[in-house]
Parts: structure tokens; sequence; C-alpha cells
């Protein structure tokens, strides 16, 4: 167990390293209005842990459209 914690190994570490991957390949190839993916973006996960990334993603997005536009960073088109 000490070995594991200093050098992780085995499929949950395998399936990092293919995200990894399959992220940078998306990200040189990516449009300029796409928004950059990371490694945790193409990682297999349980639908419940799909479903509880996405509640997260949702939740975010509707606190920053909660806020007070005037704290709101301006986005490209000066909105």
């Amino acid at each position: 167990m000490s070995y594991f914690r200093e050098e992780p190994f085995g499929p949950q570490r395998d399936n990092l390293h293919a995200g990894m991957v399959a992220a940078m390949i998306y990200n040189a190839n990516r449009g300029k209005r796409q928004r950059p993916l990371s490694a945790p973006d193409f990682m297999l996960m349980t639908e419940r842990q799909r479903m509880e990334r996405n509640t997260k993603r949702a939740i975010s997005a509707v606190k920053v459209m909660a806020e007070p536009k005037r704290k709101r960073k301006k986005n490209r088109d000066g909105d």
C-alpha cells in the first residue's frame, strides 16, 4: 500500500494516461470556439460518476448566470 501511494498503478492509472493522450490530441485539433478538454473528460466513468460530473457542471453554470452582470468577466464579444 505504501508503494501504491508513491507510485500508483493499475487500471485507474492506465485510464488517466489514456485520457491525457486523448485530451492532448483533441485540444491540438479543436476549433477556436470549442472549449479545451482535460483528461477526466475522456476517462471511462460509471453512469453515476458521469451524472455527478454533469450535475457539478450544471450547478457551476447556474451560479455564473446568477452572478450580477458587473461581477462577470467580459467575454470576447464585449458583453
